[in-house]
């Protein structure tokens, strides 16, 4: 009787899951852990109330997100078995950004999402980072990525302000 390998049980696993799996690079150093489905890049902001225990989804399969729709045999994820829901539990009522992507440590969104949507669409990350270093260069012309931004000072000001200088002459 053949073994299956790590990752024909995960290809088994991904199979029956509703939404994607992007492995990480935890994942491919320590291959055997499971890996959460992202059934959002970016987080859920949800109201919580003050003293009441909370279950997050730490599998990303459940239909009410970021909280577990329910537990199996020995508190374990009912959706993906791998996995185990993490109590939360806040000391106040406040609304708290959960963690959608599911690669966050904690159940709180620590922005891990941006490297993952990086790691997903890396045209457009790198064009948006070779833009700015473009337009962050100083020309004659005054364009800088401050300029850009609504609201803020344009060159033309900010030299006849002082705060850059005299206006150079033609």
């Amino acid at each position: 009787m053949a073994r299956r390998t790590a990752a024909q049980q995960a290809a088994k696993s991904f199979s029956t899951r509703s939404n994607p799996v992007y492995e990480s690079p935890w994942n491919k150093w320590f291959p055997y852990e499971p890996i959460p489905s992202t059934p959002k890049i970016g987080p859920y902001h949800t109201p919580v109330i003050g003293q009441v225990t909370y279950r997050f989804c730490t599998c990303g399969e459940s239909v009410n997100q970021p909280f577990c729709e329910g537990t199996g045999q020995g508190g374990k994820c009912a959706k993906v078995s791998e996995f185990t829901p993490f109590p939360y539990k806040p000391l106040h009522s406040k609304k708290v950004l959960f963690c959608g992507c599911k690669k966050a440590p904690g159940p709180e969104c620590t922005g891990v999402c941006v490297n993952l949507w990086s790691d997903l669409n890396p045209l457009p990350a790198a064009a948006s980072a070779s833009q700015a270093a473009s337009s962050s260069a100083c020309s004659s012309a005054g364009s800088t990525i401050h300029e850009q931004l609504p609201g803020a000072p344009r060159r033309d000001d900010l030299h006849r302000l002082g705060i850059l200088g005299p206006i150079p002459g033609p």
